[in-house]
């Protein structure tokens, strides 16, 4: 196997402004006119210096990819708090019927932070309300007064 051993690789112009920095260990640095654009270090981390325009597909990422819709309406209640330990961002979408003349207050926590509040004086409901919890984060319905009917609880992930 060929190898060869060099500190960075440069433009053909020879003014060194622009090439491969391979000097510091660990690490590789692409720089354009003497200005570091891009650092990836030993971790995989990788630090831009300018915006990110993505021409292909980027894929894994977002909520919604490679995640599915599940009814968990079967294993959730109100007044529960539950752990979002997916590894991944999730989307969570609870369905709530509330009869006549039940006035109720209904929220939605994620950690310590209200998200969605539903309010309801005397008139029957029928509402969805959705929410995104980050990943090592809890969550939880909460009412007040009169409790609601869960009609369906889903979650993206």
């Amino acid at each position: 196997m060929s190898e060869i051993k060099v500190n960075s690789v440069v433009n053909s112009t020879g003014d060194n402004d622009s090439g491969l920095d391979l000097s510091t260990n660990d690490q590789v640095i692409i720089k354009t006119a003497n200005t570091t654009a891009l650092t990836v270090d030993s971790s995989q981390n990788v630090t831009l210096a300018g915006n990110l325009t993505v021409t292909g597909t980027a894929t894994g990422t977002s909520v919604g990819d490679n995640q599915s819709w599940t009814d968990v309406t079967s294993s959730r209640s109100s007044n529960t708090v539950y752990t979002n330990s997916t590894g991944r961002p999730i989307m969570v979408s609870v369905g709530l019927e509330i009869v006549a003349g039940g006035a109720t207050v209904n929220w939605f926590y994620v950690g310590s932070v209200i998200v969605a509040m539903i309010k309801n004086t005397s008139a029957e409901l029928a509402t969805t309300t959705s929410f995104i919890v980050p990943n090592g984060a809890t969550y939880k319905h909460q009412y007040q007064s009169v409790a609601p009917t869960i009609s369906n609880w889903s979650e993206l992930s």
